[in-house]
């Protein structure tokens, strides 16, 4: 890797793992939440998806 390249992924990754990372854990349960309380049923597995 080259030195610009470094320099740039050292100022991605704070920023993927302090701001969207916990966006996008905040939307889905949101989500989650507002389908559970409009009475679809929901559960684990369709959060997780299919495990082989």
């Amino acid at each position: 890797m080259s030195k610009g390249l470094d320099c740039q992924l050292a100022k991605g990754m704070p920023y993927l793992l302090d701001y969207v990372l916990p966006n996008i854990y905040f939307h889905v349960i949101t989500a989650y939440a507002i389908l559970r309380h409009c009475g679809v049923e929901i559960g684990k597995q369709d959060f997780l998806g299919k495990i082989s």
